[in-house]
């Protein structure tokens, strides 16, 4: 029986979101396709499956990316879903440990790319607020309300941004504090 679940996360918490799709898989419901904020699961055998999610450098439908799925399959991980660059992968839990990062350098690396990703996201959001504080004091004393009220919502968003970015930029330097002591 399919059953579907509407669900956000944000980007930088995509370690939240796949912790959530393996307690989904523990419970039997095993993950089939994925959309922006929608899960679709089918009912299997409970921990039948263990997810892992990586964000690719390109769209899943660029080659370099397929070349890498392919691969992924290869090793007996299953493409369940992509979202742009986001790929959902999964594997028979019998088959043993899945992990996507074998090493401390490619987990950071991976950190890097969405913290980098998020970095971008709150620069343009920033610039926004900044434009519209701009405008707000030169160029529209008659739209005061709606600007004072996108001005909140750009607020908003630039917070939560700085936010997720100093989460990985903590996530980041414990890593490399970890690979640092692990190596002496």
């Amino acid at each position: 029986m399919r059953k579907i679940i509407h669900k956000l996360f944000w980007i930088w918490d995509f370690d939240k979101e796949e912790k959530w799709l393996n307690e989904m898989s523990a419970i039997g419901l095993q993950l089939v396709s994925v959309s922006f904020g929608r899960y679709d699961f089918d009912e299997g055998q409970p921990g039948e499956y263990i997810y892992r999610m990586e964000m690719l450098k390109h769209f899943s439908s660029h080659p370099e990316s397929e070349r890498y799925i392919r691969f992924m399959e290869e090793t007996e991980a299953e493409h369940v879903g992509s979202l742009k660059n986001w790929v959902y992968f999964r594997k028979k839990a019998g088959n043993g440990e899945f992990d996507i990062y074998s090493d401390v350098d490619s987990r950071i690396k991976h950190l890097e790319k969405i913290r980098n990703l998020t970095g971008i996201c709150l620069s343009v959001e920033l610039i926004c607020f900044l434009y519209y504080i701009f405008a707000m004091i030169f160029f529209h004393e008659h739209l005061f309300e709606v600007i004072t009220v996108v001005m909140l919502v750009l607020l908003l968003l630039v917070i939560l941004m700085w936010r997720g970015f100093m989460k990985l930029q903590k996530k980041i330097k414990n890593l490399q504090k970890d690979f640092s002591l692990h190596e002496k």
